[in-house]
């Protein structure tokens, strides 16, 4: 269950861009296993690229010694990612249906990981 929403109304979205050989094999036809599975691969290759901005927080050093060792600034910084796989989000122009379906309840009766 969940409600259509188009991308373009979300507040500071951004677009990524995935190399057209990150998704090789990547179909509609997949059953939602393999489809999920892929999208974390790819959603793992963004973030290994640093294009999945996640925010940090920053604490100044005050421990002298670590100063003059060269750290001066702590980050720190815990998330949980859930990946799903949209495959018909997207302008029109590229196949796409201009929203994005966001989930708020699932249902799993296979009981498919």
């Amino acid at each position: 269950m969940g409600y259509e929403v188009p991308w373009a109304a979300i507040p500071n979205i951004k677009r990524a861009t995935i190399p057209d050989d990150w998704l090789t094999g990547f179909e509609e036809t997949l059953d939602t296993s393999e489809k999920g599975r892929r999208a974390v691969q790819v959603v793992s290759r963004l973030l290994q690229k640093g294009r999945f901005p996640l925010w940090t927080e920053g604490e100044e050093i005050r421990d002298v010694q670590l100063q003059i060792k060269g750290t001066d600034i702590g980050v720190t910084g815990r998330w949980t990612i859930q990946v799903k796989c949209d495959y018909r989000c997207g302008e029109t122009d590229r196949g796409g249906r201009d929203y994005l379906f966001l989930q708020v309840a699932e249902r799993n009766p296979l009981r498919k990981i």
